[in-house]
């Protein structure tokens, strides 16, 4: 399992966060979405996955920025097709930033701590081991180990995609392009009853392609051990990444700049039903001013 620094993860969020998400604007406002985030959820402790990709402490943060990195490769490499599209149809940084660091909120507050038994082929531990313990199976000797585990105890299980909207749209406004990419982001890993659905979905906005893609490359490429590919970790080095002689499109138009928005926001109407488990008191509130700041 890769090493994940949870304290710099940490910070490197928050950084990318205000840089790009905090000047967005909505029924609440980013500032108490992050707010959220901090104080009353597992975000910056949680897992990315129950059992594959980075399935330890601090997971699903490290997982949202390395989707981030990925998805800013792909997006913003200048002379890119995915560039070309990105400057044609308004993709702006924040765009991506607003869908890569929060595309997998749906998972926060979802695993619990469990165990599982696993088979140790250590030929140290299996031979220190009393010997009616020891199994043999055809890769060899091994014995039952007892390991820590996730659990999901999802109590808001609406899918995926849809939670993570329905949480966001608690604070901020979302674009058609944003809610289409975080709706499928997880592609043709879907079931397959509704790839129907997914291909008129692509069809109206091939951002999600770009942003599966980058989910992809995230999971498979940059978060397992040993494959040699790491995350960019900074913003300052996902720019150098990108740095040529043709200026890459990183901060185009974003959303402090209302002028250069679409304006055509998809409404997510609240509930009354659970919408608690999603908001922050004034008295919760009160101390995060400080700490917020001095980041």
């Amino acid at each position: 399992m890769k090493h994940v620094d949870t304290n710099a993860d940490k910070i490197e969020f928050i950084k990318r966060f205000k840089k790009y998400i905090l000047p967005r604007t909505g029924a609440r406002g980013a500032d108490k979405l992050l707010a959220y985030l901090l104080k009353k959820t597992d975000f910056f402790t949680a897992p990315a996955s129950q059992k594959h990709h980075l399935s330890t402490v601090g997971g699903l943060c490290r997982h949202s920025l390395n989707v981030d990195d990925a998805l800013c490769e792909l997006m913003l490499t200048p002379g890119s097709l995915w560039n070309q599209y990105a400057v044609d149809h308004n993709i702006t940084r924040a765009n991506i930033a607003t869908v890569a660091l929060l595309h997998a909120i749906y998972k926060v507050n979802s695993y619990v701590d469990g165990f599982k038994n696993q088979k140790i082929y250590d030929a140290e531990k299996v031979a220190a081991t009393e010997s009616w313990k020891r199994k043999k199976d055809g890769q060899g000797e091994f014995i039952w180990e007892t390991i820590h585990s996730y659990d999901i105890n999802d109590k808001f299980p609406i899918g995926r995609g849809e939670k993570s909207i329905f949480m966001i749209s608690q604070y901020i406004d979302l674009t058609f392009d944003e809610v289409m990419a975080i709706r499928w982001h997880t592609g043709f890993a879907t079931p397959q009853l509704e790839w129907g659905r997914l291909n008129n979905a692509i069809d109206c906005s091939p951002f999600i392609i770009a942003t599966h893609m980058a989910d992809l490359t995230a999971t498979h490429l940059m978060e397992i051990e040993d494959s040699g590919y790491k995350s960019l970790h900074s913003e300052e080095t996902v720019n150098q990444s990108l740095s040529s002689t043709t200026k890459p499109n990183c901060n185009v138009k974003t959303h402090a700049d209302e002028t250069s928005v679409k304006t055509d926001k998809v409404e997510v109407s609240l509930t009354t039903e659970n919408v608690g488990d999603f908001m922050l008191s004034d008295d919760e509130l009160s101390s995060f001013a400080d700490m917020f700041n001095s980041i």
